[in-house]
């Protein structure tokens, strides 16, 4: 049996719009995190040394992963994955917005809640990603496509982690504008 490659699954449009979705919402995810992070590290070293917000925002992000990635999971067995990944995309459209007034705010707690808000839509969304690579590509490119989201998850949650570093540095006094 013929392999494909890499060029021809890059070339597959549907392939190519989740690769992109994928990339663009965990690099949201990541720049949000650090951002997020390094306001509540500001805030714990300027309160006199404080981790409670610092501890905080490490739990908010796991807990959506532990509490429904079996739900995730069953969602995406029993419902239409397209349908999954487009509620899920809006559901971080609409968590955005939500951060752009906490960073806005300055409001710890409705960051938090954003950021839990973020990492549901993440928990959802991943068992659709990945349970409908195999009605998007051929059986012979599955452990490519595999790759690749991968692989561009790991490069967004890099580049996201400079670039809201970078972000929070330039727009400090206006962190709305990070949104």
């Amino acid at each position: 049996m013929a392999l494909g490659r890499y060029s021809d699954l890059l070339r597959a449009r549907g392939f190519q719009a989740l690769l992109w979705t994928q990339f663009l919402g965990a690099l949201n995810d990541s720049v949000y995190k650090i951002v997020v992070t390094l306001l509540a590290l500001t805030a714990a070293t300027s309160n006199g040394g404080g981790s409670r917000e610092l501890a905080l925002v490490g739990a908010v992000f796991i807990l959506p992963f532990f509490l429904f990635s079996g739900y995730a999971g069953h969602l995406a067995d029993v419902h239409n994955k397209r349908t999954i990944l487009i509620a899920t995309k809006s559901l971080e459209i609409g968590s955005m917005l939500l951060a752009v007034w906490a960073l806005y705010l300055r409001q710890f707690e409705l960051m938090l809640l954003v950021l839990f808000l973020m990492a549901l839509q993440s928990t959802l969304f991943s068992p659709a990603k990945y349970g409908v690579l195999p009605e998007m590509v051929a059986d012979k490119d599955l452990s490519r496509a595999n790759a690749l989201i991968q692989m561009s998850t790991n490069l967004a949650i890099i580049v996201g982690t400079w670039i809201g570093g970078e972000l929070l540095a330039v727009w400090r006094d206006r962190t709305w504008l990070i949104g």
